[in-house]
């Protein structure tokens, strides 16, 4: 089906009328060619959409049909490469922050507006107003700054400060009550070890199983409040950055990880062309760790179990990724999996349900940005950036 726009001007913005299949012959063959030179010279934003449901008809992404150089300016996408692609291949903050409101306009044909922010990588963030359409089976997406947009002067000092206050408030108060946490876990965790120690010969097969229950899930627990703790100091900028080999600190992890989660028959590729990095090393331990982890405790009963680290820079980050051929992600989780507390229940989950999101915010505090491809039963590739700052190199 070929697109055909047909706007009529009013009050400085372009509406569209209709929408329907081309007609290469006569007039409207010259209309096309006119219409065609108005979508891609108008100043406003425009994006055409075409819903990609899965086998349950639920929509788990967009192919971009079209888009105009206003779009791309404002919305900070890559000048090349965009259309027909997936809008998570195009950029994964966009389709993270757009996916759902888009979903409702494609099943209830309501137009929706919402206001959101775009940034490219380790660039400055834009406030635009997207206005969306469905029309004929197609989302229409008109993208132009907002009227109101102060991210150019940012907040007032006074509005700047509120925040911080209250960022810090709630990070104390997760912090201590992790911390307090810890001090009744760790008397249970001994009386429990004394109980099994002195009374172990009378407390029989049942007592002795229920100890072993109250071990798993008090160790449960202390992952659990440690993972917290981390969160609760991901905002923190307690440590200064350094020079990070991460070739060295990715094969420290794949050591440590194939001690605690033995698999056999594991091939294991590290990319050569790793870099060295500026960081803070904590951080950038828990990133990586993190997610290669993951690809170890989600491999599953795989003939051929394979983990990947690679690769990739461009001039203004550094693009990582960690590739298995695991148990794999229904893709409509994929954005599920990096909040707080969010389980899959079609898996067999073992870690706290926060390791992927401190990776998130770890990675977004450095103005990176962390998404993944997956299907289930295919394995998953997570892709993370980390900016490029003034003496960060790719030395090999």
């Amino acid at each position: 089906m070929e697109i055909d726009l047909y706007y009529w001007y009013h009050t400085s913005k372009w509406r569209i009328v209709i929408i329907g299949e081309g007609n290469s012959k006569g007039n409207d063959a010259a209309k096309c060619l006119k219409l065609q030179e108005v979508f891609e010279k108008s100043p406003l934003g425009i994006i055409l959409l075409s819903p990609l449901p899965d086998n349950h008809g639920d929509i788990y992404d967009f192919v971009i049909k079209d888009i105009n150089n206003s779009a791309i300016a404002m919305c900070h996408l890559p000048s090349v490469g965009i259309k027909n692609n997936t809008l998570r291949d195009v950029s994964s903050l966009w389709h993270d922050m757009l996916l759902e409101p888009l979903s409702k306009v494609a099943t209830t044909g309501k137009s929706h507006t919402i206001r959101g922010f775009c940034s490219r990588c380790g660039g400055n963030k834009q406030m635009l107003d997207l206005n969306m359409f469905e029309a004929s089976d197609i989302i229409i997406v008109f993208v132009d700054k907002s009227p109101n947009d102060i991210s150019s002067k940012g907040p007032s000092p006074i509005q700047t400060q509120e925040l911080e206050e209250r960022n810090e408030e709630m990070q104390r108060l997760v912090y201590n009550v992790s911390h307090d946490l810890k001090s009744p876990l760790n008397a249970l965790q001994g009386m429990t070890n004394i109980l099994y120690e002195d009374f172990h010969e009378v407390l029989g097969k049942e007592g002795l199983y229920y100890i072993e229950r109250i071990r798993a899930n008090s160790d449960k627990m202390g992952m659990l409040i440690n993972d917290l703790l981390k969160f609760s100091r991901a905002d923190r900028n307690d440590f200064s950055k350094e020079r990070i080999d991460v070739s060295a600190l990715v094969q420290e992890i794949i050591s440590s990880c194939s001690v605690k989660y033995p698999i056999e028959n594991l091939s294991i590729t590290v990319s050569d062309a790793l870099p060295t990095i500026i960081f803070m090393r904590p951080h950038i331990y828990e990133v990586f760790d993190n997610v290669i982890r993951n690809a170890f405790m989600y491999m599953g009963d795989q003939k051929s179990p394979a983990i990947e680290v690679g690769y990739d820079s461009s001039e203004e980050c550094h693009t990582f990724y960690v590739k298995d051929n695991g148990v794999g992600i229904n893709p409509k989780n994929t954005e599920k999996i990096f909040k707080v507390f969010e389980r899959l229940y079609d898996i067999d989950t073992k870690g706290t349900g926060i390791g992927l999101a401190l990776t998130k915010r770890i990675l977004s505090n450095n103005k990176g940005n962390i998404w993944v491809k997956s299907k289930k039963g295919q394995g998953s590739t997570f892709y993370f950036t980390i900016p490029k700052e003034e003496g960060n190199s790719n030395e090999i």
